[in-house]
């Protein structure tokens, strides 16, 4: 597909990307587990701790390990440089989003390199059709930090054994160090890139694929060698994540509210659009009795095996989520991109020369284009998500002083409320009671505590603060320390 046959589409596909992410660039509340992570890179932006000892408040020490700290460091680096507005982990992002696309372009024309990379449109186009990948992008997972760095493993390793340079192994192994770095050792599946290539085309001898498997796998553990052997703080982190978050994961059955075989569910429901397309245009195939060149097929397997070894292996784990499997579906978008590519550019071809199509979708780009501008403007500082809980946080924000804290008394832990107050206010909120032998909660005690509406207990030495919340009732606490909790 030329550059001119291919630009429309890409525009009027970049033009959507614009209505879709633009829609809530600029809009209040995130998934929890997103801003739980934006108050973490907002206290290490803000001197809080270092970078091995990464807490969600600044009130009390609360060490996080839940996963290796590249996708908060990254975060708060930007923190650094733009400050901490609200809209902030949308936009780190939206960069992440940018870098993804740009390395599925770049592994696109590996496979289609005498076509245009604006024929990189199909792929996004494919790779869109899966609703998760919108929703993860959205709400700033760690999963799309982690999917940026597996995505480059893949294109050096492809680099490096077509090309037999070890350069590029090297390559290809300090990306998969920054995918481990990001979310620990789901990131590891890029490993099996070269043997998967070797498979699927047997064009290279299977020693020289292992050879440049294993300097990528040495740079893997060198990077982490030297890291471990240059900081103690690092040492200790990994030994704590290791501890708490990889052994529970996988034995703890607690975990397992979806069953251990949900994650097949995933990979046939999540992508459902591109089986349904690789099915419609195998069919075309066959009726016209065409064949699929054999170096198509091979690309399409081969970014199956990916695709497949990113999900796979996740059987083993009790726990399992809907977004887990985001770092897979480049490679499945791949896979039925390079596969239905040669019948979609013959259709292109065939409907772009008739009359003036083309400007009809230069037209509908530029409108999109308008509306997702004016959907950015439109939608700031309205909210996307927790609309109720956000305005009843800041309702009580304008009661009590900046960088307080509260007492929160609820039937069930409500983790989102603890961050929200921290990342937006830099209100400490404690679920229970605050530590009284504690010098720096003595200096500054709890002052005012919220209680949950219908909450069975009683109040003592406690003064209500009239204020229209629907979450909630507000106490102003009497003394230093409630007499009953």
């Amino acid at each position: 597909m030329t550059r001119k046959q291919a630009a429309p589409f890409f525009c009027i596909i970049l033009a959507s990307f614009v209505v879709i992410f633009g829609n809530q660039l600029f809009t209040k509340g995130l998934f929890v587990d997103s801003v739980f992570y934006g108050c973490l890179a907002q206290n290490l932006h803000e001197g809080f701790g270092n970078w091995w000892d990464l807490s969600v408040t600044q009130h009390y020490q609360d060490v996080f390990v839940g996963h290796p700290p590249l996708g908060v460091w990254m975060l708060s680096g930007l923190m650094d440089w733009l400050g901490t507005p609200f809209w902030i982990e949308r936009f780190f992002a939206l960069l992440c989003l940018f870098f993804l696309l740009f390395g599925m372009a770049k592994v696109w024309q590996l496979v289609y390199p005498k076509s245009s990379i604006l024929s990189t449109w199909w792929l996004w186009f494919l790779w869109g059709t899966i609703l998760v990948n919108i929703w993860s992008f959205q709400q700033n997972l760690l999963d799309n930090v982690m999917v940026v760095f597996i995505i480059g493993t893949v294109y050096w390793s492809i680099k490096s054994i077509r090309d037999q340079h070890i350069v590029s192994s090297i390559i290809a192994g300090l990306f998969l160090f920054l995918a481990t770095f990001s979310k620990g050792p789901v990131g590891l599946f890029p490993l099996i890139t070269i043997g998967a290539y070797w498979l699927a085309f047997r064009n290279v001898r299977l020693r020289e694929a292992i050879f440049l498997n294993l300097v990528v796998l040495l740079t893997v553990l060198c990077s982490y060698l030297l890291l471990l052997y240059n900081s103690s703080d690092a040492q200790h982190y990994f030994e704590a994540y290791f501890r708490e978050q990889l052994v529970r994961s996988f034995s703890d059955n607690s975990l397992a509210i979806r069953g251990r075989f949900y994650i097949l569910k995933l990979m046939l429901l999540e992508p459902v659009v591109l089986w349904i397309l690789f099915l419609g245009i195998f069919y075309q195939y066959k009726r016209q009795k065409q064949t699929v060149p054999k170096p198509i097929g091979q690309w399409s397997i081969f970014f199956l095996l990916l695709f497949l070894a990113g999900t796979l292996p996740m059987l083993v784990s009790p726990k399992q989520m809907r977004f887990y499997i985001v770092p897979a579906l480049p490679f499945v978008a791949l896979s039925i991109g390079v596969f239905t590519y040669p019948w979609i550019e013959k259709q292109v071809q065939t409907w772009i020369q008739k009359g003036k199509r083309a400007r009809l979708l230069y037209f509908l780009s530029t409108l999109l284009l308008v509306v997702g501008v004016y959907l950015s403007y439109y939608n700031y500082g309205r909210y996307s998500r927790d609309e109720a809980l956000i305005k009843d946080i800041e309702s009580v924000c304008t009661v009590i002083p900046p960088k307080a804290k509260i007492l929160l008394k609820e039937a069930v832990t409500n983790h989102a409320a603890r961050c929200y107050f921290m990342r937006m206010h830099h209100v400490g909120v404690h679920q229970y009671k605050w530590q009284k032998s504690k010098k720096n909660h003595l200096k500054n005690p709890p002052k005012f505590r919220l209680v949950e509406k219908g909450y069975p207990e009683t109040i003592f030495h406690h003064t209500e603060v009239k204020l229209n919340l629907t979450h909630w009732i507000l106490w102003e606490l009497n003394d230093s320390y409630p007499k009953k909790h």
